[in-house]
């Protein structure tokens, strides 16, 4: 019966919602996250100060804040549950930050879980460079297995086949009201995208330098990327993968998880469910 069940979920994604990947998706990703941080460092040079600079740095953690609170761990790992209205308000802005769909991103990202630094991995350090997995993560293949439940809900799926379209109008948005915030989004997922993607570059199998705190597995917390990633708990990234469904990635007083506090507080105010871990 469940071997059934399972294949009829795989029928519906594949047949009645039309999920298939667009060949222009992983060209379009993958040259946003090369060009865009290069253009961050333009930009930066251009308009350079310190006010300037600490405002697009916390306008990067903000959205840093939501891929790793919804895409990672609401969406993917289902740690915490957002009400309907938090979960709409997740998925506009995860959109925003132009690192794939949701549906794509969860589906990745379970594969890179189910065989973590196996030659299966979509992104391991262990069996793919680095400059490919920092840059070209958007050419792996989502499988439909990882995809089920996505696949089944109507919120996923409206935000999946208009991706690209949101997108567009806010670019429009932004040039309307004044030209120059173009150049500073840019700027921001710029750097966003380059932060998010150096979590699976370099957490695992961590250079010395990037100094490594190391147990029995292959993932590593790492000092210095607690730091560049200011901090969204992803660095964290040996505590996550020993225990992937909690929704805090931290476990000791010294480390900072500040999206663990926001889901604490959104539980707080009856605007979410957190999963009972260990």
């Amino acid at each position: 019966m469940c071997v059934d069940i399972y294949k009829l979920g795989i029928e519906q994604i594949n047949i009645c919602m039309k999920i298939s990947r667009s060949t222009i998706d992983p060209i379009l990703l993958s040259g946003i996250g090369m060009l865009f941080p290069a253009w961050t460092v333009i930009w930066l040079t251009i308009n350079w100060s310190w006010p300037t600079f600490c405002i697009m740095l916390l306008t990067s953690w903000f959205m840093g804040i939501h891929i790793t609170m919804f895409a990672h761990r609401a969406w993917c790992h289902r740690a915490w549950k957002p009400s309907t209205v938090v979960d709409w308000y997740g998925l506009v802005v995860f959109t925003l930050c132009l690192v794939g769909n949701s549906i794509g991103w969860v589906g990745i990202h379970r594969e890179h879980h189910a065989h973590c630094d196996t030659d299966r991995d979509p992104h391991s350090p262990y069996h793919k460079s680095r400059w490919a997995i920092q840059f070209l993560s958007y050419f792996n293949q989502v499988k439909t297995k990882y995809i089920v439940d996505l696949g089944r809900d109507s919120r996923h799926l409206w935000f999946y086949h208009w991706y690209w379209a949101l997108n567009i109008v806010w670019f429009a948005l932004l040039f309307a009201i004044d030209p120059a915030l173009v150049g500073f989004w840019i700027a921001v997922i710029g750097l966003t995208v380059f932060k998010l993607h150096t979590i699976n570059s370099l957490c695992h199998r961590t250079p010395w330098f990037l100094l490594p705190i190391h147990n029995d597995d292959t993932s590593s917390n790492s000092v210095l990327m607690v730091l560049l990633n200011i901090n969204n708990g992803e660095a964290w990234h040996k505590n996550h993968h020993q225990n992937a469904a909690n929704y805090r990635f931290s476990q000791r007083w010294y480390e900072i998880d500040p999206p663990a506090r926001i889901i604490e507080l959104l539980a707080y105010c009856k605007l979410a469910e957190i999963k009972q871990t260990q």
